[in-house]
């Protein structure tokens, strides 16, 4: 699989005076962040020192409760934390860790083809999210844009090697 950036979340405020961040992660229960991995840094505004393009920094601790709290390695104290912020977190999609059979990202949805029963191409994935009881799949079809909860009465069947999702259309539509 090709090496996509995937922003995890974003930072907007330092923590402390010893260099660490409070970042606001989308999904920090299930979150890929571990010390050592390497995180690329976007600025999401002009107030950011940052590069445009991004900048990759080393996680040296992080550590999950009420707050994300995370120490870069390249990061000694909060006046360069308060140059870099604010801005998104991003990982290469080919450091995520490896899952076992049956598993996947939400991430991997987006860009599915969207086939009918009869295997012809209606449209793709164009994104997801979570609405705290089930995950929304965000679908761009030929005539319009739709969400749909993914539950196998919509979605009966993935084929990640192909990069395909089989739909069954509501009947309201």
């Amino acid at each position: 699989m090709e090496s996509k950036l995937v922003e995890l979340g974003t930072c907007h405020k330092p923590h402390g005076i010893k260099g660490e961040f409070s970042f606001h992660l989308y999904n920090k229960d299930a979150s890929v962040i571990k010390k050592g991995s390497v995180l690329i840094l976007i600025p999401l505004s002009e107030v950011s020192a940052l590069s445009k393009n991004g900048e990759p920094y080393k996680v040296a601790q992080i550590s999950f409760g009420n707050k994300v709290i995370c120490k870069l390695e390249e990061v000694k104290d909060r006046n360069k934390v308060e140059e870099l912020i604010p801005f998104k977190i991003m990982l290469h999609r080919s450091d995520f860790p490896r899952l076992r059979s049956g598993e996947f990202y939400l991430y991997d949805f987006i860009g599915l083809n969207i086939i009918d029963s009869k295997g012809e191409i209606k449209g793709v994935v164009e994104n997801f999210y979570e609405n705290n009881s089930q995950v929304i799949l965000v679908l761009d079809l030929s005539r319009e844009k739709i969400e749909l909860p993914f539950i196998e009465s919509f979605f009966p069947n993935v084929d990640w090697e192909k990069r395909e999702i089989t739909f069954i259309e509501p009947e309201t539509f």
